[in-house]
């Protein structure tokens, strides 16, 4: 009896190691049939935008002198200038050229007031649509002006005579874009970055012979 009862449950322990062994293997065959789970990140780009700056550019003057000479009552002014881009980026704007101007504005005693002459001139040259960084062109004007007696005004401590008075003569020279946004409040933020170096000026003195 006790020999039955030993071959009994040594029979339900081998099928309970079969049946163990069953299940566990079909667990591990559904594992591998399993088809794997793509990661939503992998296929993913990432996309950084990249923002549309404008590069703000820089003309400038620069290089300014005038020189005079003095000869039978009339002084000639010889004037030059360089136009420069100072960067960082290039000016290059197809429908917008740069120009350099020189600027003559004669004034009279005793008020010496340039408006009040109404007299003022304005010699323009083209720069052009397109003026790299650190890029420079050289520019030159004559100025004449008749009746010169001598260079320098009257002496304040003497009366002028009746046939002479004095005259101041400012010269400038400056750059300026064809639709003179330069300077205003109109200018385009990245026209021009710097706008303390956009003129430069010397004034001149002498008397001059009246009609």
């Amino acid at each position: 009896m006790e020999d039955k009862m030993k071959q009994t449950i040594k029979a339900l322990s081998v099928i309970l190691t079969t049946l163990f062994l069953v299940v566990s293997l079909s667990f591990v065959c559904l594992a591998g049939d399993k088809s794997p789970v793509a990661s939503s990140a992998t296929n993913l780009k990432v996309i950084q935008s990249v923002p549309n700056l404008d590069i703000c550019k820089d003309p400038a003057v620069s290089n300014f002198n005038v020189t005079k000479t003095l000869s039978g009552n009339v002084v000639t002014f010889t004037i030059t200038g360089q136009v420069c881009n100072n960067g960082p980026g290039d000016y290059n704007q197809p429908d917008n050229a740069l120009q350099a101007t020189f600027g003559v504005y004669p004034a009279y005693a005793p008020q010496y007031s340039y408006a009040a002459a109404g007299e003022a001139k304005f010699f323009t040259k083209p720069v052009g649509t397109v003026l790299k960084k650190n890029q420079c062109m050289s520019f030159s004007q004559t100025y004449a002006k008749d009746k010169v007696l001598h260079l320098g005004l009257p002496s304040p401590a003497m009366a002028p005579k009746p046939n002479e008075k004095g005259m101041k003569l400012l010269i400038e020279f400056f750059v300026r874009d064809a639709k003179g946004l330069i300077g205003t409040s109109a200018m385009p933020k990245a026209l021009d970055c710097n706008t303390n170096n956009n003129l430069l000026s010397q004034t001149f003195e002498m008397t001059i012979s009246t009609p």
